[in-house]
């Protein structure tokens, strides 16, 4: 996230490496969950990189309004001109953190793809240890 300068869409961030996949969620200690995340290609070697623990600790899942919406997709986007949003969340995430977000993390240009995405929403509030809505003063 702090080399960003604009959210990217779904298709954007996959390409250019900044999603990682869950493979699954297993309940902890204390209700702390264990999130194992496939990396995405292969070592030197050619060999399959191996799967990798995070804490749920770590995974902040973001609710939030539209501040450019358009019912032209292409003209669409989660925040504005001034990139408002992005500000606070990298106000809140540091290096070791990961983060959820509709724009980024549900495909944007395929239907079925997106409808999916969408159905699987209660499985990532579920494996987030926070759940914070970005909110901006209006009423």
């Amino acid at each position: 996230v702090a080399k960003l300068s604009r959210l990217p869409d779904h298709e954007e961030a996959l390409k250019n490496g900044y999603l990682l996949e869950v493979e699954r969620v297993d309940e902890g200690v204390y209700s702390n969950k264990r999130i194992w995340i496939r990396p995405r290609g292969r070592g030197p070697d050619g060999k399959k990189h191996l799967s990798r623990e995070i804490s749920d600790t770590m995974v902040y899942f973001f609710s939030h309004r539209w501040m450019t919406p358009n019912l032209d997709p292409s003209l669409a986007h989660p925040d504005d001109e001034a990139n408002t949003k992005l500000r606070g969340i990298k106000q809140i995430l540091t290096s070791k953190k990961y983060m959820w977000i509709d724009y980024m993390c549900i495909p944007q240009r395929d239907p079925s793809s997106q409808l999916r995405a969408i159905q699987s929403l209660p499985y990532y509030v579920h494996a987030s240890a926070r759940f914070t809505a970005l909110v901006n003063g209006a009423a």
